[in-house]
């Protein structure tokens, strides 16, 4: 979405006309995003509002959508992290965990916790009694965090304690494109400080899970979605319609022309070549004309309604 369709809160003036294309022609279409930090209802409002074109929350894929497929969520307490205000509070809690903690928690129960917080970590926090005391199955970064420090300090706390625990990254991106000219760092720059910390703490890998492009988990998880929303256009989806299972990978899809349409070649488009689909790559967000490639696209256009476009002719449907 971001570099895509979006340019951060601003849309890419070519992106709704691209879209509007693809529902002439009744071609199955989804989004997948290394975004995420709000619940897929509110982004499939907030997309619907600025393209001015229905999205339905079945055809959103962010980062983080493939947690609501962990099995037994009622039974597991996680920390999550990311996000504005406590928004991947009611994310978790909607997705069916048993109990959802925040780093801002552990510091409204006790200050000390984080000496340098800011002031929305407060805000957004709840007492909680005994936070120390519980114990937290799987940490879950949902998005970039806006209080680095107090959740570095608080997973470390929590790694120490339970050097096993898992930690589920839900994106890679080093880097992503908003409205400053420059690409911003992302999601992966956090992995990377919380591995080394663990590696210079407890001396041994981190037990992580990475999800997000460029990962096959990712585009399996998005592949069974694309499957599901194919069916329904034909109307065939309450008779053949797949079950989403963490991790699962995809048999036997009638699927067999896919483009994976992006603005990163270290996430989309290699990701979309990786796992065999066809890649459309814009010049609307990360990509530089110049910038080393990891793998070609089958197509490279100006902005996704260009290579939507060229998508279609290539296969016959323009």
């Amino acid at each position: 979405m971001d570099g895509v369709l979006l340019k951060g809160s601003k849309v890419i003036a070519e992106a709704p006309k691209a879209l509007e294309l693809l529902q002439e022609r009744s071609i199955p279409w989804i989004l997948m995003t290394n975004g995420g930090g709000i619940s897929e209802a509110d982004r499939a409002k907030v997309l619907t509002s600025k393209l001015g074109i229905n999205v339905d929350v079945e055809q959103i894929v962010q980062s983080h959508t493939p947690i609501t497929s962990i099995p037994n969520k009622e039974d597991l307490t996680v920390l999550v992290l990311g996000g504005i205000r406590d928004q991947v509070r009611s994310v978790a809690e909607g997705y069916g965990f048993g109990k959802v903690l925040l780093s801002a928690d552990y510091v409204k129960t006790d200050p000390s916790v984080s000496p340098f917080k800011n002031k929305e970590t407060l805000e957004f926090g709840q007492l909680v009694p005994n936070i120390k005391d519980l114990h937290v199955d799987k940490i879950l970064v949902f998005n970039d965090p806006r209080d680095l420090w107090t959740d570095i300090q608080v997973v470390s706390d929590l790694l120490r304690k339970n050097p096993e625990t898992h930690v589920i990254f839900s994106n890679n991106d080093w880097l992503w494109a908003n409205e400053y000219p420059d690409p911003r760092y992302g999601q992966g720059l956090v992995r990377f400080l919380f591995e080394r910390l663990y590696q210079e703490e407890i001396g041994k890998p981190l037990n992580k899970t990475i999800l997000g492009k460029p990962t096959k988990f990712a585009y399996d998880f998005a592949h069974h979605v694309l499957i599901n929303r194919s069916l329904a256009l034909s109307g065939l989806d309450t008779c053949n319609k797949t079950h989403l299972e963490f991790g699962k990978e995809v048999e036997n899809s009638h699927m067999k022309e896919v483009f994976m349409v992006g603005d990163n070649p270290a996430s989309d488009i290699i990701g979309g070549y990786n796992y065999g689909w066809h890649t459309a790559l814009v010049r609307t967000g990360v990509y530089r004309d110049g910038d080393k490639l990891p793998c070609p696209p089958t197509i490279t256009g100006n902005n996704v309604y260009d290579v939507v476009k060229g998508a279609l002719e290539k296969m016959g449907l323009y």
